[in-house]
């Protein structure tokens, strides 16, 4: 039972992850504009 909640957390944690990149994306040329 501990094994899927380990997978489970590390799957949103690779999730969050790439929204952070895909967000990092997204805001940094928006900076640099300003």
């Amino acid at each position: 039972m501990r094994d899927k909640t380990n997978k489970r957390n590390k799957a949103s944690k690779e999730q969050a992850q790439g929204r952070a990149e895909e967000l990092r994306g997204v805001v940094e040329p928006m900076l640099e504009q300003a």
